[in-house]
């Protein structure tokens, strides 16, 4: 890319806009992976942005889309997610679905409790590389459906990959029959429910829930995830018993037992976050803005960026107020940026916000959005 495709007030558009958000010039420079002298350089126009890796690190780091700063339009960037799970897909296909021997280690407890762990803060890429491995060398049946059900299942759901996610519930399902635990199985039906609910199937992913709450008295908080699954399915026939397992859920996770280790544990801000997507789902917006100050607990980033996310999504449907959508979903993006790019809600929020044509720095940030998100 050479110099002369630019013009040459470059260096001015990135020190207003590293103005306009209050950063200093080292500060910007470490967040874009510059040293400050040559971002120095860059500002007075003596250096030259010939690299559209360092146009995108910039423009991330400043939270604009590149083509505020150079003037001209650039190629969107996305997260290429076929080929980042390819060596996943090969390792769960190749997957015995015989019976395993329960042979645990201090060393994979550990692996798995990690992968919860990265879970819970939404780093999908880091668990891309690292599952294909670990589900490789898994040999303990429970740790083996702790990666399908808490880690896989969810992240491909996020991700777009439900042919994937449906297939890693069918593993599962083989894995807990085997195994013969009534909670394991409410897990594994739980994820199906969630399955067939988000490739439309509603009536079949409530009745699988509700089937399961019928069965099952155990664990409170596979209950009260049994209640949000059927929740997640039912709004879309019928308002009225969906909020009622929304009731149910939050009356359990009032007293559930912590639980530390998991992904995506259950917890009352996990209720409060499907209660908004629900109250989404039915267009009460206003409720959801009304309650965007309550306090909540932001130990699981995935949550803490959920909520953010919702209301910000709200605000993005209300007339003129788009800049206070874009702080939200900026919010929910530093806390968890992959989960929020790739989120559906995201990206109708900011592909509507586009068309507001906001001017100054709402506008900006809009750009921004769309260009991180691939818009």
């Amino acid at each position: 890319m050479s110099s002369s495709a630019f013009p040459v007030d470059v260096g001015h558009r990135i020190r207003k806009a590293r103005r306009t958000r209050g950063l200093s010039l080292r500060t910007t420079a470490e967040l874009a992976g510059f040293s400050p002298g040559f971002l120095s350089m860059v500002e007075n126009g003596t250096r030259t942005l010939d690299r559209l890796s360092h146009i995108s690190a910039l423009a991330d780091a400043l939270r604009v889309a590149p083509g505020d700063l150079v003037g001209t339009s650039l190629p969107s960037t996305s997260p290429h997610w076929d080929t980042a799970t390819r060596d996943l897909r090969g390792t769960l296909l190749a997957v015995s679905s015989a019976v395993r021997p329960h042979e645990t280690s201090a060393e994979l407890t550990s692996a798995v409790d990690d992968a919860c762990h990265l879970m819970n803060h939404g780093e999908y890429l880091i668990l891309l590389r690292r599952l294909p491995s670990l589900i490789g060398r898994c040999t303990d049946l429970r740790q083996l459906l702790r990666l399908y059900h808490s880690v896989c299942v969810p992240m491909l759901l996020d991700i777009g990959h439900l042919d994937l996610a449906a297939f890693v519930v069918e593993l599962g399902r083989t894995h807990a029959e085997v195994l013969a635990d009534p909670a394991e199985n409410a897990v594994n039906t739980l994820w199906r429910s969630k399955t067939c609910t988000r490739a439309g199937a509603w009536t079949d992913g409530a009745a699988m829930a509700e089937r399961a709450l019928g069965e099952f008295s155990g664990s409170p908080a596979v209950r009260g995830k049994l209640h949000l699954a059927a929740a997640q399915a039912k709004v879309h026939f019928d308002q009225t018993t969906a909020f009622s397992h929304l009731a149910e859920a939050e009356r359990l996770a009032a007293s559930a037992a912590p639980e530390p280790l998991a992904a995506l544990p259950f917890t009352p801000t996990l209720v409060r976050f499907h209660r908004m997507l629900r109250l989404y789902d039915v267009g009460r917006f206003e409720q959801i803005i009304e309650a965007a100050d309550a306090p909540y607990d932001v130990t699981t980033r995935m949550y803490a960026a959920g909520i953010q996310l919702m209301v910000g999504c709200s605000y993005a449907r209300v007339a003129g107020q788009a800049s206070r959508a874009v702080t939200h979903l900026q919010r929910a993006e530093r806390i968890a940026p992959l989960p929020v790019r790739v989120d559906a809600h995201t990206r109708q929020a900011v592909s509507a916000l586009l068309g507001t044509q906001s001017p100054g720095r709402t506008g900006r940030d809009i750009r921004g959005l769309a260009h991180r998100l691939g818009l």
